[in-house]
């Protein structure tokens, strides 16, 4: 020990201020292991966070991820209907090109107007213009409950229908000259609706008029038909011209209110007055 004026007993010896002391706090005073204060003992550099730090932390990340999440989400939207849309105008010039190659005349596939609705795939890939279901449409509506179990899985589940009003006599189509459905359930027959050859020449207005809409959307996690949902996102619809738009059912009818008897009046699906009507009327 040594006796210091003004310090007292300063253990180690009489610790000098001046060049010694600095190179002597380098040495000891300063370690790996951090500070020390003056007593020898090992002191702090930094403190935790509090419980109310973190908690305004997690809040505001909180907020952030709220702000951000629907962004995400709509990107997320609009990227699938960009590519259901470019899907659609693909078919549709699909279907453009099988005209060429059948004198004009829209695909028929059987009989009845109704299956060719679903089946019109099958005439493009007979005539070689779609090698097969996927070059048509490669993402197609995935079916785990069943809901769709009438249409047969021959046509790969295209989630695209052929409007009826491109092969089914425009005669049958004429408010008031419907033929009646019956049965328990009400059911439209095949043989009452026999497919009915319609030219591209014969369409009174080909920018107006689909010719292919979106069979089934995905809504409140279940498969709806696209005109049968109260308030569907838009879905792409392609006229008879190949061009494609994103439309709710309410935009292809008159005042957004669709008239339907025995079956028809349909908006994309089996359009009042046929290949002589209008899927755009506002």
């Amino acid at each position: 020990m040594v006796q210091d004026g003004h310090h007292g007993c300063v253990p180690g010896g009489y610790q000098d201020r001046g060049r010694g002391s600095g190179a002597d706090a380098r040495g000891r005073g300063v370690g790996r292991r951090g500070r020390r204060g003056w007593w020898g003992r090992r002191v702090r550099g930094g403190r935790g966070f509090t419980l109310i730090e973190v908690v305004v932390v997690l809040g505001i990340v909180m907020i952030l991820v709220s702000l951000t999440l629907p962004a995400i989400g709509g990107s997320i939207a609009q990227a699938r209907l960009t590519r259901a849309m470019n899907t659609a105008r693909q078919a549709a010039i699909l279907v453009d090109q099988y005209c060429q190659v059948s004198k004009g005349v829209y695909p028929i596939t059987s009989f009845s107007a109704l299956t060719s609705t679903w089946y019109w795939p099958d005439a493009l890939i007979a005539s070689g213009v779609a090698a097969n279901y996927r070059e048509i449409d490669p993402n197609p509506v995935e079916d785990p409950e069943g809901v769709m179990k009438f249409r047969s899985s021959a046509v790969g589940w295209i989630n695209y229908h052929l409007n009826k009003a491109l092969c089914m006599n425009p005669e049958i189509m004429i408010p008031g000259r419907t033929i009646p459905v019956y049965g328990v359930p009400p059911q439209m027959h095949y043989a009452d609706y026999p497919a009915y050859p319609v030219r591209q020449d014969m369409v009174h207005f080909p920018s107006d008029l689909g010719v292919l809409r979106t069979g089934w959307i995905l809504w409140e996690s279940q498969y709806r038909a696209w005109g049968d949902v109260d308030t569907p996102r838009p879905a792409p619809v392609a006229f008879c011209d190949t061009h494609v738009e994103a439309l709710k059912w309410m935009d292809c009818v008159k005042g957004g209110e669709q008239y339907i008897e025995n079956g028809i009046g349909g908006p994309v699906s089996a359009t009042w007055y046929g290949h002589k009507g209008r899927d755009r009327r506002n």
